[in-house]
Parts: structure tokens; sequence; C-alpha cells
């Protein structure tokens, strides 16, 4: 990258304001109504065991089910939805724990003990039909303005590949993640376009800078949500000095657990690393 002229640096200003006004636009994100009601529905469902998922996973393999999230019949029709009358020859099991009352023998008080396992249907999102299910968008829609072009030469002037794929696989490899990163090598799901691949671009790139070390190993001083937080952070920069819309980033970071306090905390690094981007693709009339 290299060293920014002084009408380039001016340019760069903006990433300042964007960076001072992220804290405030994410603590009103987790304030509003869509995010409340997004995460209450994410809330509602249990963190399976690993051994609960990989009986899923196996078992949504049979059936060409992708998986999102999973409730037994009377959860989904809790949030107004229902399985659909086909979906119950594709039934999904789980082992659920059972557990029972004794009386503790030193202290005398009842305490409740593992006593076994029993197998539970449960249901995918997709099995289901009803009420909307909640979703936050956090990428604006539209156009790239050539974005997507320049930051893919910053990943090659950094020595980092950046692969496409379909959305079945990343579905199959990573969960069905936009983006992944493992260092020097990033994967990104081809069915995005415009604005929202762009954005998906600036915040693996994010992460391969700040976030890994030069031997390819995650760096461990970061928690996973601070890392996502800073990479949202400063794909929103890298959005918003581009002149695309970069508030809907503020989304992605409250889902983190972000906030203004965590946002602040970082913000020396989220402008650096932004500006070390920006300034080799920013052209002077940017960010005006």
């Amino acid at each position: 990258m290299h060293t920014p002229d002084a009408r380039t640096e001016k340019s760069l200003n903006i990433v300042d304001r964007i960076v001072s006004m992220i804290g405030d636009q994410t603590d009103e994100a987790r304030a509003s109504e869509t995010f409340r009601r997004w995460l209450k529905f994410q809330q509602s469902f249990w963190r399976y065991s690993w051994n609960n998922t990989m009986l899923l996973a196996f078992q949504a393999k049979q059936h060409g089910i992708t998986l999102s999230q999973v409730g037994g019949s009377t959860k989904w029709q809790g949030l107004g939805r229902k399985v659909k009358g086909e979906e119950w020859d594709r039934r999904l099991w789980i082992l659920a724990p059972v557990f029972k009352t004794v009386q503790d023998k030193t202290t005398g008080r009842d305490k409740s003990i593992l006593c076994g396992f029993r197998s539970v249907y449960v249901f995918d999102a997709s099995q289901t039909e009803g009420a909307d299910l909640p979703t936050l968008d956090y990428r604006a829609k539209g156009d790239d303005k050539g974005l997507i072009a320049a930051l893919e030469n910053i990943y090659r002037d950094n020595g980092i590949t950046v692969e496409y794929h379909r959305k079945s696989t990343m579905e199959k490899k990573w969960g069905g993640a936009k983006g992944v990163c493992t260092g020097k090598n990033v994967h990104i799901d081809a069915s995005l376009k415009g604005a929202e691949r762009a954005g998906t671009l600036a915040h693996e790139l994010a992460h391969a800078l700040m976030h890994f070390r030069d031997d390819g190993k995650l760096d461990a001083d970061h928690s996973h949500s601070q890392a996502e937080i800073e990479a949202e952070s400063v794909a929103a920069c890298v959005l918003g000095a581009w002149g695309l819309d970069w508030q809907p980033s503020s989304f992605y970071i409250a889902c983190w657990g972000g906030d203004n306090k965590r946002v602040r905390e970082s913000m020396t690094r989220i402008a650096n690393t932004s500006k070390g981007i920006l300034s080799s693709i920013l052209p002077d009339e940017k960010g005006a």
C-alpha cells in the first residue's frame, strides 16, 4: 500500500467520522424493535450438544435439508408457525436429557440428576410455515461502484487468496456463512452481488489483516465477538468512505454484543486498518 498524499489523507477523514458514529448507531440498533424481535426469536432455541449437532447434520443430509433454526412442533406453534403436513415424514430426532429429583444425602436438599435420554422429534424452520421469520439485513443492496474490484486488488497486494463458492458449498462447509477467513485464504458466497459482496470482502479482509498471525494462525489476543465487531466496523468504514450505505452494519455488530463502549475500545485499530485499506484505493474525490 502506498503512503497517502495530503489530498487522499484529507478524504480519509470520513473514516474518523464513521468510527465515531458506529457505536451510537449500534446502540440504536440494539434498542430497535427489529433487533429485539430477532433476538427474542434467537433466544427461543436451545444450543444443541456436539452429539445432537452431528445427529441433526447426518439426518439433514439424508433428507436434503439445509439446517437453520431447529425446534419441536410445540416450539414452532408458540412462534406462530406449524410443521407442514408432508414434513412429518422427514422429521428429525435428537436425544433430550431426562432428569429426576432426588434428595442430597449430605444437605438434605432436593437436586436434579441426569437419569437418561429420550428421543425427541424436531423440525427445521424450512419445514414449517406461518408467521414470517424475523431477519436482520446487515448488508445494503445495490451497486458496489467499483469497490469489489478495488478490494480484490488489495487482496492480491497482500498475498491473500479469495475464492468464490456456490451457496450450497458455503452451506456444506461453513454453515451458510456469507464469508469465511482462514488467514491467507478467504472464501465468499458467489451468490452475493454488488454492495453486499463488497461489504463481505471488506469484512473478511479486515479479519485477515487484524486477527491472524503471519503463520496463518488466529491471534489468541482477540475474543471471537471482539474480532467480529472490529471486522464489521472496518467494513462499515470502507463502505462509507466509498459512498455506500454502511449503517446496516450496526445490526451485525449488535448481534455480537457490540455497543458504543466495545466499539470505542477498538476505535484506533478500526480506524488505522480502514485507512490502510482505503489509502491504496480511494480516489481523491471520494468522501468529499
